[in-house]
């Protein structure tokens, strides 16, 4: 439900639009509709948090009509801000996090404990992508990607927060 989008073009942000996708989506075998309302594409503009939830608060009304259809599915929040995904899970239920930001702000971590929630959690060198920001040229990529989920599967065990709950 982001108007400027770099994969959908904001061709979700109406009602109907909205809900003939989810539809085709779960009718297509999709277990998880992955809501997002940030854009984090290259050059993308930060949103406020009262912006971002209101998006979401119009997508995941929508949500409930298909499960009053009788549609089967998981929810997915795509965002990277703590304040949104703590008023949104007061709100509806929620399976799991999408996180851009590889869960940088550690009151996520207490949020997927607290609610029981799954993670992805994503690496990414900047976030918004800056593509002025890249790997040193002589890095080994695989090499720099592995270290840091070796990092932050420790801060998971930490958090006590098993592994298996994060993607």
């Amino acid at each position: 439900v982001t108007p400027d989008s770099f994969s959908d073009g904001g061709k979700y942000t109406e009602k109907e639009n909205f809900l003939n996708q989810a539809r085709k989506l779960i009718q297509d075998g999709a277990d998880y509709l992955d809501i997002g309302a940030e854009s984090t594409r290259p050059l993308a503009e930060a949103i406020t948090h009262a912006e971002e939830l209101s998006r979401l608060n119009f997508a995941l009304s929508y949500l409930e009509e298909l499960r009053k259809e009788g549609f089967k599915f998981k929810v997915s929040i795509d965002s990277r801000n703590y304040e949104t995904i703590k008023e949104v899970v007061k709100k509806y239920k929620i399976d799991l996090i999408n996180d851009v930001s590889g869960l940088f702000d550690y009151k996520m971590l207490d949020l997927i404990k607290e609610h029981s929630l799954s993670a992805v959690c994503m690496h990414s060198l900047t976030v918004p992508a800056n593509k002025e920001i890249v790997l040193k040229p002589n890095s080994n990529p695989v090499e720099e990607i592995s270290n840091w989920w070796i990092l932050r599967e420790k801060l998971f065990s930490d958090y006590n927060i098993k592994s298996d709950n994060i993607y």
